[in-house]
């Protein structure tokens, strides 16, 4: 793959066969007008000579495209195994995380599972995986601002991800928009975009894919693929893509499950605490993320 999205082995398996056809017809026409009667004089003349360089020609460019073949057929199945056995690591992390106490802990062990198989999964070249959550700015209510906080460590590429969106620049502010509204994006190459995007020059990432995350009714966060070039995002690759969010959604659809079960406590702890707590003690204060220490 170039940094055009072309497959350059896709285009060899075409031509490499086509050469050899036409050099193995070339061949056979030059046999068929060269003088064979003469003897060894033959030899001598062009299209004998001609003839014979094209069979020998044709012989090698064959043998290169069985060798190219059968080449082709093993990456195929290492591709296909490496993408089985990284679904199957998918599922298992949101198996543990079912079987779980759904902890902070075993939330980030889920997470880091999870990016981990996305960049074997998706089929991108140098893939890193990065996780986001949508955070509501504090402010005094007059202005709605939101923001976007790493969760955990990228993985995949050693380059460290950006660790905020944040509204007060262009490129924060389409990404937040584009999570916010739960549209999925997929840019190939970051200096031809419909949105702005600001990239630092020591960054490795050439293009990107954002796809939002969340329970239902509510934009959780987003996952971010980038890749070192430039990539053509075809229909496989979007649908891959978007199957890894799911798996990520079905988690924190887990966990929001497991922070609900114990809001009726929280409830009525709340109502014991009437007229005793700091009335800035509310709901508000309590959120999933701190179901391990509360």
């Amino acid at each position: 793959m170039d940094d055009t999205g072309t497959n350059k082995a896709d285009i060899a398996d075409v031509v490499v066969p086509v050469v050899a056809a036409a050099m193995a017809l070339v061949s056979g026409v030059l046999i068929e007008i060269s003088p064979l009667d003469e003897g060894w004089d033959s030899l001598k003349r062009v299209e004998t000579i001609v003839a014979l360089v094209s069979s020998v020609a044709t012989a090698v460019v064959t043998g290169v495209a069985a060798k190219r073949s059968l080449s082709t057929r093993k990456d195929a199945r290492g591709a296909i195994s490496s993408f089985s056995n990284s679904l199957t690591g998918a599922a298992d992390a949101v198996d543990g995380l079912m079987k779980s106490e759904r902890t902070l802990a075993d939330r980030d062990r889920f997470i880091d599972a999870m990016l981990l198989q996305a960049t074997s999964l998706m089929p991108i070249s140098q893939c890193r995986a990065t996780l986001y959550s949508l955070e509501e700015a504090e402010n005094d209510g007059s202005v709605d601002d939101f923001y976007l906080k790493i969760v955990g460590r990228s993985k995949g590429r050693p380059d460290k991800a950006r660790a905020q969106f944040q509204p007060d620049t262009e490129h924060g502010a389409a990404i937040i928009s584009i999570v916010r509204n739960g549209q999925s994006r997929f840019v190939s190459d970051h200096r031809n975009c419909d949105f702005p995007v600001e990239r630092d020059k020591e960054a490795m990432w050439r293009s990107f894919c954002v796809v939002p995350v969340g329970t239902p009714g509510r934009v959780w966060g987003a996952l971010f693929l980038d890749a070192d070039k430039k990539t053509e995002f075809t229909s496989d690759k979007k649908a891959v893509a978007m199957s890894i969010a799911r798996f990520v959604e079905i988690g924190i659809e887990l966990l929001a499950s497991a922070a609900a079960d114990v809001q009726p406590e929280f409830d009525e702890a709340r109502k014991q605490l009437d007229g005793v707590a700091p009335a800035t003690v509310g709901r508000a204060s309590y959120t999933p993320s701190k179901k391990a220490g509360d």
